[in-house]
């Protein structure tokens, strides 16, 4: 199940944000309208990517409660984890396709969506994969927002796939296996 924003949706926030700004004089409405509409999309993106995140399957006698972070980490840290056709992507692919692996994997095995840069860094080490650093993994997840979404968490962010992502893990994973 993925995301989408339909054209009647679309409609509906325009003529939302329209309907604001129609008593401010003329050459404020196009800015004011402009500002409005960011804002209620970005709202309702999120509220479309929490009811696909919650409509997602998953296996749930994996799913387990966490009461803190660390507490996640250290249960996905003892989990055995099969990366199965994912592990070339994970040793041979590049650090913004070792995260999304990472997430995509986690996500569908353990039901754990998001993973903070320091988590993932711990991760990467403990499953041996040299020289991948949070603040590498930090830099290149900023710049991938069309692949992940940020949610802040205290000084940092924690990450979650989009559907672009699945698209581009797939895409590579085809390559690998057709030998290119």
């Amino acid at each position: 199940m993925e995301a989408v924003l339909t054209d009647e949706v679309l409609k509906g926030l325009t003529e939302k944000a329209s309907r604001a700004v129609k008593d401010l004089p003329y050459n404020l409405q196009g800015p004011a309208l402009q500002t409005i509409l960011h804002f209620l999309l970005e709202q309702e993106i999120k509220r479309e990517i929490k009811r696909v995140d919650t409509t997602l399957s998953v296996d749930k006698e994996k799913v387990v409660t966490y009461t803190n972070r660390q507490e996640m980490l250290n249960y996905i840290l003892s989990t055995q984890v099969d990366y199965g056709k994912y592990d070339m992507l994970l040793n041979k692919g590049d650090l913004l396709t070792k995260c999304l692996v990472l997430l995509h994997v986690l996500g569908n095995q353990l039901g754990i969506r998001d993973l903070t840069p320091p988590e993932m860094e711990r991760i990467f080490r403990h499953l041996g994969i040299p020289s991948v650093y949070k603040t590498n993994i930090s830099n290149i997840l900023r710049n991938s927002r069309h692949y992940v979404t940020r949610i802040k968490e205290g000084k940092g962010y924690r990450y979650t796939l989009t559907r672009f992502a699945q698209e581009l893990i797939e895409e590579k994973l085809a390559k690998i296996e057709s030998g290119r």
